[in-house]
């Protein structure tokens, strides 16, 4: 095996070391500019267990489940998955996973300390939202790990997740909660038109949106001739470089659809006062432009973005603003169950209360397929179940 050589090149210190040869040549890799001798063998001796790592010096029997996670998150999710998403990933396996399951060799995690780990979760009561998505995560990695050679089989494969019919297991549950008119209006007298609250509640709850989607929304987006709207983007933080960027909506889907005449008509009033606001601020109005990465910033070298949701000034109304919705709806409005998520559960419920198809609520929520749809929905309403009574009897009428 090449040996890490750390030398002194002028004022800073370089380390290199020898690869494999190329046409019976040798080759090096080597780095300078490191202000110690320190700081040079550090990074020297991780670049080159990275290079050995891809031959068959890298024995994976020794690797810990925790490096691996690191190499599954960087090598895959990385490559395929949307940033937003490999963050809420790193979060969750750093705090929940790695402190239980984290020191174990990959070649030696088994199905019994996979299930005793699952167990614990649920006799400590996290939600089942969280227990799935956790067994999601191990089942994922160690598929990749099985794929390239590291284990010969999946041992999160077999793993039982909890009944929710043993009663004696408390998982906390969160549910979608409909919102009914009155609750409606009391959000909408808090936070009346011209608030920053105010249009957010009205595209989760006449337009069925996501909170990404809403946030993300431009004034291209939206024809208020045709009285359509077209959901072609969503907006996520960055939280390593703390900037706002644009991204494909849920499961890559772009879908247009139908706004009602009055909501069309609040838009038209909001697009005038920005228009006037533009005016009256001048240079002063705040502008945002997204760069080749679609990142957002006040940078007018990019393509310019022009925001549904902006304040007096120009300045955009971003999803952080939905923290205070949230508090004001539970601490001051007495609605204790209110999420943003609410306000599009209400919406479709709304929807197929008053007969609208499945098909029509499933392609204007922007579902995958029908079946997320029917087995969201099929329960949500006494209406529902009662209309379906009522046609039973009109259909066999004697």
């Amino acid at each position: 095996m090449a040996e890490l050589r750390v030398e002194k090149r002028g004022k800073v210190w370089q380390y290199s070391f020898e690869t494999a040869r190329v046409n019976g040549k040798r080759k090096r890799i080597s780095k300078s500019g490191f202000k110690t001798k320190g700081e040079a063998t550090k990074v020297g001796t991780a670049a080159m267990e990275e290079y050995n790592r891809s031959g068959v010096v890298f024995k994976p029997s020794n690797m810990s489940y925790a490096d691996f996670f690191e190499f599954w998150l960087t090598e895959y999710c990385e490559l395929n998955c949307k940033e937003a998403t490999v963050y809420s990933y790193r979060k969750k396996i750093n705090h929940l996973i790695i402190p239980t399951l984290g020191n174990y060799k990959l070649s030696a995690l088994n199905t019994v300390a996979i299930q005793a780990f699952i167990n614990n979760m649920v006799k400590n009561h996290y939600s089942k939202n969280t227990i799935v998505c956790i067994k999601g995560l191990l089942t994922k990695s160690l598929s990749y790990a099985v794929v390239l050679g590291f284990i010969k089989s999946n041992p999160a494969k077999d793993v039982i997740l909890p009944s929710g019919r043993n009663e004696k297991i408390s998982l906390r549950e969160h549910p979608n909660s409909y919102l009914p008119d009155d609750v409606i209006e009391k959000l909408l007298n808090r936070f009346p038109e011209g608030s920053s609250a105010y249009l957010p509640i009205l595209f989760g709850h006449r337009c069925g949106l996501r909170l990404g989607e809403v946030y993300g929304l431009t004034w291209d987006c939206i024809d208020l001739e045709k009285e359509q709207i077209t959901i072609d983007k969503q907006v996520q933080y960055d939280n390593v470089l703390k900037v706002w960027y644009f991204t494909k909506p849920k499961y890559n889907e772009i879908r247009t659809i139908t706004l009602d005449k009055a909501f069309c008509q609040i838009l038209i009033r909001e697009r005038d006062r920005q228009i006037k606001n533009r005016a009256y601020y001048g240079e002063y109005y705040k502008n945002y432009y997204q760069n080749n990465e679609k990142r957002i910033s006040e940078d007018p070298s990019g393509t310019y973005v022009d925001f549904v949701l902006r304040r007096e000034c120009g300045e955009y109304i971003n999803a952080r603003t939905q923290h205070h919705l949230s508090q004001v709806a539970h601490r001051e409005l007495d609605i204790p169950d209110f999420t943003f998520h609410s306000l599009r559960h209400t919406h479709a419920t709304n929807l197929l209360n008053n007969g609208a198809p499945y098909k029509y609520v499933q392609e204007r929520l922007g579902h995958a397929n029908i079946d997320i749809t029917i087995s969201t929905y099929q329960h949500v309403t006494k209406e529902l179940l009662e209309n379906g009574d009522r046609i039973l009897n009109n259909l066999h009428h004697m």
